[in-house]
Formats: structure tokens, C-alpha cells, sequence
């Protein structure tokens, strides 16, 4: 009786934990701008999402290995490795202490959200990223709110730039669903021109450039591959569609950008990043590094001494946590991109891997845009970066879990057919499903 009640229980506190990830995600960014700031709101959430999880994985073993991703653990060794050496060093503790309580937090969110999609290759994330977009368009278009500079946002304590980006990573998640054939492809247009609008009213560099990576490198890998298996005709109109779409699409965007404000600060962004505020960021950070270079100044060190916040993870990280925590940090990039161009080798080519092949170059294209990011905004400060690795670490490991599956079952198959099989017939070659390697069958 006590497996039956752990089987039955397992699902209802699954999907509350998927449910209160949406909510965490919609309270930090519409809730509590739009509706009401709860006191610790963030913090009761994420207690919440906690004690969800390890109720749903109560009742069967538990393995580290097997729950979390690697890359989650490397995270984690971060976080662990700022708590100690970090605040040692800090030059200033309060600060450091306070942005390590904020990044635990949000470390424990993507942490779980991985799991959750390894465990069981949900979308529920993937939708709730676009639900967000879509419902901060709608506020944002009904009700703009000046922020500063000819800029908008949907309330005055919430930067554009954190705005932009969720309209950027609503256009990736709706090519992502439209590649799973979950989203009619005259919406998903819709949906970009809307996102792209919203863009262009934010004022935010950094997410029109991501928007348009999104864009460029969906078009080039995932929508021109599969025109190739059309036929004759099929490629034509879709040809004729792309070329009247792009016609449309420079005329609509020529006359939104020229003059506007995003158009004047894309014009500034060569000076800044050469001469101006950014060059001087980046050139303080390096003085920084030299300070303590093995262990770092600790979080919001570079903000106590230069006045402003990096605005760059690329310099940030160095910099809070010296070349030693720099080198735990990014191996866990190191590890995903890693696993994720393996299973890109894996997975292309085989028809019956077809659709996790299709994720992972979507995947392959969200770390384009987070290696982006990585210049212009601090990953380890924002929640909507953690929420995005999340799914980046999770998806990888489910399709990688996937495939060892598939390959164990087909090498079980081919140990059982050894022994159906008459030493004596015709050898038999089968192909597995996964890659193009063939199994022989009865050459014993």
C-alpha cells in the first residue's frame, strides 16, 4: 500500500512544483510591479518550490547524479566556493552576503527546474517563458510607462532592459514550440512582430541584437533544413514567402528604427564599448583582477570600488570570485555547450532522432544568445538568467539520458537476438536508432 500512495502522490506534488515555478516567475517579474510587493515574497516562493520537490522525490532513492544535472553541481560548487572563499575576501561583506543570499535562491529554482526536466522532459517551462512574454506585451502595450530617456517599461522599478529580454526569450521559446509543431506558424510571426515592437519601445540594445540572433540562427539551421525535404513546388512557394516576408519585414523595421531611440543608442554602443563607459568598465575590472587575483573582491566588489555595476558576467565573475572561482563557474558552461554539441553529432542524421535533434539545435541557439549576454549583463544577478540555464542544463540531460536508454535497450535486443538466432542463418544487420551504427546479429 505504501508504493501506491507514493505513486499517487507523486504527480499531484510534481505538478505543485511546476506550478509554483510559474508562479516565482510571474511574481518577480508582473506581479509585484503590476499588483503588490509581498514582504520576502521571493523567499517564501522559493521555500515553497523546495519543499515541493523533496516531497516528490520522497519515497524512491535518491542519487545526486541521477537527479540533478552535472552543470547544476558545478553551480552549486560556485555558490558554495563564494560562501566561504568569497566572503573571506569580500570588500564588502554585507553587500557580498545579501547578492549570495539572492543567488542561492535562484540558484535553487533552476537547480529543481533542471531536475524536473531531466526527470521528464517537460515543456511546461518552454510555455510558461512564452505565457510571460505574451502577457508582459499585452501590459506593456496597453500601458507603457515612461522610464527614463524615451524609454518604456511596464512600471518605474523595472529597467527596460530586463524587459526587453523577456520579449528576446519569448521569440526563442515560441520557435521552439513551433519546431515541436505546438504553435501555428502564422502566430508565431504574429508573436514576433509583436515581441519585436515591444523591443523597439524598450529602448534595449542588447535584446534586439539577441532577438535578432534568435532569428538569424533559426532561419539558417532550423527552418532551411527542412525546406531541403519539400518538394519542388513547396520550395518555391516557401522561397516566394521568405522573399516577400523579407521585403515587408526591412520596410516595417527601416521605418520603426530611424530616429528612434534604439537607433541612437545602437549608434553610441561602438564608441561605449571602445572609448566610453564600457571600455572604462572593462578596463577597471581588469585592475580589479590584478588586486586579488586568485580569489576576487567578492559580489558587488566591482560595484563598491567603481560606482557602477560591470554590467558584463565576463567581468564580473573574474572579478567577485578571482581566477579560481571564474574557472568553477564557467566549466559549467564549458560542460553544457559540450554536451550539447556531442548530442548534436549523435542525434543528426538519424530519422527516429529526429525531434531531439530539433531541440537541441533550439538549445544550441538559446546558448548563443547567453554567450551574448555574457558581455552586457551579469548572469549570476538575474533571476530570468537562472530560469533559462535551467532549461538549458535539464534539456540537455534529458536528451542525454534518452539516447543512453535507447542505446542500452538496443544493445539488450541485440544480446537476446544472439541467442534466437540460429548460428547457422544469414548474418542479419539491423540499424539502431540512434546515429548510423549497425548491430550483427547471430554471427555467432
Amino acid at each position: 500500500m505504501k508504493t501506491i500512495r507514493e505513486n499517487k502522490s507523486t504527480p499531484f506534488y510534481y505538478n505543485l512544483c511546476i506550478a509554483m515555478i510559474w508562479l516565482i516567475v510571474f511574481y518577480s517579474s508582473i506581479i509585484q510591479y503590476k499588483v503588490r510587493e509581498i514582504p520576502y515574497g521571493m523567499l517564501i516562493l522559493g521555500i515553497a518550490i523546495v519543499v515541493f520537490y523533496f516531497l516528490h522525490s520522497s519515497g524512491k532513492p535518491y542519487n545526486i547524479h541521477e537527479q540533478l544535472t552535472e552543470e547544476s553541481i558545478w553551480m552549486i560548487l560556485f555558490m558554495v566556493y563564494m560562501f566561504s572563499i568569497g566572503t573571506l575576501f569580500a570588500i564588502k561583506r554585507t553587500s557580498h552576503f545579501s547578492q549570495s543570499i539572492n543567488s542561492l535562491q535562484y540558484l535553487f529554482v533552476m537547480v529543481i527546474m533542471a531536475s524536473l526536466i531531466k526527470g521528464s522532459g517537460t515543456d511546461s517551462f518552454h510555455i510558461m517563458l512564452l505565457i510571460k512574454a505574451i502577457v508582459l506585451a499585452v501590459i506593456f502595450i496597453l500601458n507603457p510607462v515612461y522610464y527614463e530617456a524615451d524609454r518604456y517599461s511596464i512600471s518605474r522599478d523595472l529597467n527596460p532592459n530586463g524587459l526587453g529580454m523577456a520579449f528576446a526569450t519569448g521569440i526563442w521559446a515560441a520557435f521552439y514550440l513551433q519546431q515541436k509543431r505546438k504553435l501555428p506558424i502564422i502566430l508565431l510571426f504574429a508573436l514576433i512582430a509583436i515581441f519585436g515592437f515591444c523591443i523597439f519601445q524598450t529602448g534595449s540594445r542588447k535584446s534586439l541584437v539577441a532577438a535578432g540572433l534568435t532569428i538569424v540562427l533559426w532561419f539558417l539551421f532550423c527552418y532551411l533544413p527542412e525546406i531541403k525535404h519539400k518538394g519542388a513546388f513547396s520550395i518555391v512557394i516557401s522561397f516566394l514567402f521568405i522573399i516577400v516576408l523579407l521585403i515587408f519585414v526591412g520596410w516595417v523595421f527601416t521605418g520603426l528604427y530611424a530616429g528612434s531611440t534604439i537607433s541612437n543608442r545602437m549608434n553610441r554602443l561602438f564608441y561605449e564599448t571602445t572609448e566610453g563607459n564600457r571600455s572604462q568598465m572593462y578596463r577597471a575590472g581588469l585592475d580589479m583582477i590584478k588586486t586579488n587575483p586568485l580569489f576576487g573582491i567578492g559580489f558587488t566588489g566591482f560595484e563598491a570600488i567603481y560606482g557602477l555595476y560591470s554590467h558584463a558576467t565576463i567581468v564580473e565573475i573574474p572579478v567577485s570570485g578571482g581566477v579560481v572561482g571564474a574557472i568553477i563557474y564557467f566549466y559549467a558552461y564549458f560542460v553544457s555547450i559540450k554536451k550539447t554539441f556531442c548530442l548534436y553529432r549523435k542525434t543528426k542524421g538519424a530519422r527516429e532522432s529526429m525531434q531531439a535533434h530539433n531541440k537541441i539545435k533550439m538549445i544550441m541557439i538559446l546558448w548563443a544568445t547567453m554567450l551574448f549576454y555574457c558581455t552586457c549583463i551579469i548572469h549570476q544577478y538575474q533571476f530570468d538568467s537562472f530560469i533559462i540555464f535551467g532549461i538549458i542544463f535539464g534539456e540537455t540531460s534529458f536528451i542525454e539520458k534518452t539516447i543512453s536508454d535507447k542505446l542500452a535497450h538496443s544493445n539488450s535486443k541485440e544480446i537476446g537476438m544472439r541467442y534466437i538466432i540460429p548460428s547457422n542463418k544469414k548474418e542479419i544487420y539491423k540499424k539502431t536508432t540512434i546515429g548510423s551504427k549497425y548491430f550483427n546479429y547471430g554471427k555467432d
